[in-house]
């Protein structure tokens, strides 16, 4: 029998209150955690399963934790891949309805000009989605507005919903919308009308720190700040019984302007009234180049994911809602790689990837076919990221043989091909995250090996 060459064993043992001794494993494979005694822990890291008793190892057989000779769960992984790049059941369609940002964030990548959507473009969108969402073989659709920022084309959003929701009803297809905002337009009316006649249920704001960092972060072009009017209104929000069934997510991008302050904007978003809103989760993220040059802004991965797991313990004791540990597998890095997904620029160019519409160089280089010159009933052509489960299964890239693979599928295949390294944090601090999960349990800790 062979161990699962997905599974990360901490080298540390935790003690429960009736003395019981347990080493925490994160299976990547099922994207779950399980405990194992340390005797147990020993044998899988070593890859000698000989002591274990024959009943018990058929139960981890049975758990994917080990198996036959024969077999390679990476066959497994690498076929869930190829499955979910060739879903045509839920598509996914991000919508530009502005070119505009009323921010000038010095690590956005896009470049940005004022005017709104032609109504010969929204037309040729709307025939698009429409007809996929009555296309028999389609099951639910996804819309995402994007930008720019695009509640600058607010009134595009409302009139383009209308229809696509009216579709979606007329085929009784479940219909889900989310917005990337940098929340500055958005007020008690514009939500309403968002939530109830747009049927957007998910929102991912951006806040970069407290008030003065966020502000210095994130300038809006025409001067000012935008911290207090953003918090001040999600605050309000928070306490809203109205919303409960709406998810936010507040994003903080971090680099080595703001890294310094993200404890103390931790804490004072919990002051805030976040801490113990369940529709209200913090995501953390380091910035990364977006067809531009950040270099000088970056975080080395290892360095910030090590500040990381500090971050991540504050939030569990402040009580902010957050991921600790993948809780699903990603066989599915993102739409790039799903051959029914795309992104309709303003410009009316569509591409495969979120991070080419408005940015100059993939603006002129990158543009798979313009919307008004593709057959409404016709996929995309192909992107340069379709082929990426086989690219991976042929070891183009290191995702081939990491244990984390099934839970991230590489992550970024755009920055893979960029000759950057993708990996996200969680393989590099897991063990930290697997520490603040066993406390959460009422597990203490008995040993700490340095983690990595």
């Amino acid at each position: 029998m062979n161990v699962s060459p997905y599974l990360f064993i901490s080298p540390d043992v935790y003690e429960n209150e009736d003395g019981k001794k347990r080493v925490p494993i994160f299976d990547s494979f099922n994207a779950r955690v399980l405990t194992v005694s340390e005797p147990l822990a020993d044998s899988f890291r070593v890859g000698d399963l000989s002591p274990i008793d024959p009943a018990a190892l058929h139960s981890f057989e049975e758990a994917g934790l080990v198996t036959q000779p024969a077999i390679d769960l990476r066959d497994d992984v690498y076929s869930n891949m190829d499955q979910a790049a060739a879903d045509a059941k839920s598509p996914t369609f991000v919508l530009l309805p502005a070119s505009y940002c009323n921010m000038g964030c010095d690590y956005c990548g896009q470049v940005h000009v004022r005017g709104g959507l032609s109504r010969n473009h929204r037309a040729a969108v709307l025939n698009r989605v429409i007809k996929r969402v009555e296309s028999p073989q389609v099951e639910r659709v996804k819309i995402n507005w994007f930008g720019a920022e695009p509640l600058m084309g607010f009134a595009t959003i409302r009139s383009m919903s209308q229809p696509l929701v009216e579709a979606a009803d007329r085929a009784n297809k479940p219909y889900h919308a989310m917005i990337v905002t940098n929340g500055v337009l958005l007020d008690h009316r514009k939500l309403a009308a968002l939530v109830d006649e747009c049927r957007i249920t998910e929102y991912h704001i951006t806040i970069d720190g407290p008030a003065a960092i966020h502000d210095s972060h994130r300038p809006l072009k025409a001067g000012g700040g935008s911290f207090e009017r953003i918090v001040g209104f999600l605050s309000e929000i928070a306490r809203d019984e109205r919303y409960r069934h709406v998810n936010f997510v507040i994003r903080t991008n971090i680099d080595v302007k703001n890294s310094d302050y993200v404890s103390d904007y931790l804490k004072l978003m919990a002051e805030r009234g976040f801490a113990g809103a369940s529709n209200f989760e913090f995501n953390l993220a380091p910035v990364h180049p977006w067809g531009n040059d950040v270099s000088q802004l970056q975080i080395a991965m290892r360095e910030y994911a090590e500040a990381e797991g500090k971050w991540l313990r504050e939030m569990r004791q402040l009580g902010l809602a957050f991921r600790l540990i993948p809780s699903a597998t990603m066989p599915r890095t993102c739409m790039a790689t799903h051959r029914d997904s795309e992104v309709i620029s303003s410009s009316g160019a569509i591409f495969s990837c979120t991070e080419y519409p408005l940015a100059p160089k993939h603006e002129q280089e990158s543009v798979l076919i313009r919307v008004d010159e593709l057959s409404p009933d016709k996929p995309r052509p192909e992107g340069e990221f379709d082929s990426w489960s086989e690219e991976v299964r042929a070891g183009q890239y290191p995702c081939a043989t990491c244990w984390f693979l099934p839970a991230c599928g590489g992550s970024c295949p755009k920055l893979w091909k960029e000759g950057v390294p993708a990996c996200p944090s969680p393989k590099f601090n897991m063990n930290e995250r697997l520490d603040i999960e066993m406390s959460s349990r009422g597990w203490r800790r008995l040993s700490r090996a340095a983690w990595t």
